[in-house]
C-alpha cells in the first residue's frame, strides 16, 4: 500500500476509517475491543452506535472533545484529521513501546476501566 492510499483510508470518511480507528484504539488497551464491540448492535443502530462508541473512546484518550462527531467521521477539516491521527499513533506507539506511562494514559486507562464497567 502507498502513501498516498494510506492518506485517503486514515483521512476519508468511510468503513476502512473505522476500523482502523476500531484497531488502533483497540491497540491502546485491549478493554476498548470490548467496549467497540459493534456485533450485538442491531442494523439500523449499528453505525451511529459506533460512531458513538469510538468518539467516546477517543474523549477518554483526550484526542478529541465530546462534540468532535465529524472528526471521528472523517469530515473533519485535514489539518484537524492529521493532527487526531498522529496523536492517536503517538499514543499507540508509546503504549507499544512500553516507555513509562505519563499521566495522562493514566487518567486516560482509568476512565477506559469505568466506561468498560458500564458498558457490559
Amino acid at each position: 500500500m502507498d502513501e498516498a492510499s494510506v492518506a485517503e483510508l486514515l483521512l476519508s470518511p468511510g468503513e476502512g476509517r473505522l476500523k482502523v480507528l476500531e484497531w488502533l484504539l483497540s491497540r491502546y488497551d485491549e478493554r476498548l475491543e470490548e467496549l467497540l464491540n459493534i456485533s450485538q448492535l442491531s442494523f439500523g443502530t449499528r453505525t451511529e452506535s459506533r460512531i458513538q462508541k469510538l468518539l467516546t473512546a477517543a474523549c477518554a484518550m483526550c484526542l478529541c472533545q465530546s462534540d468532535d462527531v465529524d472528526l471521528i467521521k472523517g469530515e473533519g477539516s485535514l489539518s484537524r484529521q492529521v493532527n487526531f491521527i498522529d496523536r492517536l499513533l503517538d499514543l499507540v506507539c508509546l503504549k507499544e513501546r512500553n516507555h513509562s506511562p505519563v499521566l495522562s494514559i493514566k487518567q486516560a486507562s482509568a476512565y477506559i476501566d469505568s466506561l468498560v464497567s458500564h458498558d457490559g
